[in-house]
């Protein structure tokens, strides 16, 4: 399998359409149309890869919601209460927690942002190795 064909699982998997692949390969719609028949097998095991990655991810958004929504409920029913230094100290206890979580929180979404980030600069501008020759999209030496 070619550097070509790799890139092309890869784009298909992340729903890139025909057009944008072929502007970004240099290769023929007809050339991508068989390779898309051709590499059906891994197109679909990286899709289920990454809707696995997807998930794993809702999930501990999903997680961090019920935290913070038993963090909520928490301050509501301490709100109720009479204003004693225990009660202030759980409340300033929650209150602190749901701080943490939530910066872990965006963290977490910022250091998947730049991964993803990274990866389509490094699609968009593929590393030359120094070792092989020179070519155009024809496939010619220069």
């Amino acid at each position: 399998m070619t550097d070509q064909q790799n890139k092309f699982i890869k784009f298909r998997a992340e729903g890139r359409t025909f057009y944008r692949i072929a502007h970004e390969l240099g290769v023929s719609g007809r050339t991508l149309i068989d390779w898309d028949q051709e590499f059906a097998d891994e197109i679909g095991a990286l899709l289920t890869a990454n809707a696995g990655g997807l998930r794993e991810q809702l999930r501990k958004q999903e997680e961090a919601l019920k935290r913070s929504e038993r963090h909520l409920e928490e301050l509501r029913e301490l709100s109720r209460l009479p204003a004693s230094s225990e009660n202030i100290d759980r409340f300033l206890c929650i209150f602190s927690e749901t701080l943490k979580d939530d910066r872990q929180f965006r963290l977490e979404q910022e250091v998947e942002f730049n991964k993803r980030a990274k990866a389509r600069r490094d699609a968009a501008n593929p590393k030359i190795d120094p070792k092989t020759p020179a070519t155009n999209k024809t496939g010619l030496r220069n």
